[in-house]
């Protein structure tokens, strides 16, 4: 069952803007940015309604917030966000690898289709949160808190979920080999039989084949 999520709607067009001619306000908005490099620090600032298209993150943004924003094929290989917070986001077709979002907020959020290896998830809140067919490979979901996920073909291959619950969080369709997580964390997860079985190994269970 597919969970309703409030993703951004823009009423008119965007006007064109410049990371790099920011100005020294703190929030921004309505501004679409496009087919550029960003070399701005975005720490502490407010992104209201923008569209971010092609860009190149090559600076940091932590503790920053983003409402009804849409990233498109954009780049924030290993920069850090941490502490940010991103409420009615769509991520489509991004590379993630190596990103720091630790302790971050996810409400009503989608990432479609995004590359995200090596990225770093640890103590953040999801909520609403749809995660489709992106590659999560030995990504660290540590002491996060999961609500009201939608997963749908993801590779989660090596992923960490230590101290994470699962509850009824449906893996079934998605690559869940080798991944790294507590035994009382798994109540109420949703696997497929391989998946499951290789979940009995995990709590040290001996499988005899008939």
């Amino acid at each position: 069952m597919s969970i309703k999520r409030s993703l951004p709607a823009f009423e008119d067009d965007p006007v064109s803007g410049t990371l790099a001619k920011l100005g020294k306000e703190y929030r921004f908005e309505w501004l679409e940015f496009k087919d550029e490099e960003c070399d701005r620090d975005l720490s502490d600032l407010e992104f209201h309604e923008c569209s971010f298209r092609h860009i190149s993150f090559v600076s940091n943004g932590r503790g920053t917030l983003f409402a009804d924003v849409i990233f498109d094929h954009c780049d924030f290989s290993n920069r850090d966000f941490e502490e940010s917070v991103f409420r009615r986001v769509q991520f489509s077709h991004c590379r993630l690898t190596g990103i720091d979002l630790t302790r971050c907020t996810f409400e009503d959020v989608e990432f479609d289709e995004c590359e995200a290896r090596y990225s770093a998830f640890g103590g953040s809140h999801f909520n609403r949160v749809l995660l489709n067919e992106c590659v999560l490979v030995q990504a660290g979901f540590s002491s996060c808190r999961f609500e009201k996920m939608e997963l749908h073909e993801d590779d989660f291959t090596e992923a960490e979920f230590v101290e994470t619950k699962l509850k009824d969080m449906d893996f079934s369709d998605c690559m869940f080999q080798g991944i790294m997580v507590s035994p009382e964390d798994l109540k109420g997860i949703i696997l497929n039989e391989e998946q499951a079985l290789m979940c009995v190994k995990l709590l040290g269970v001996q499988v005899k084949q008939n």
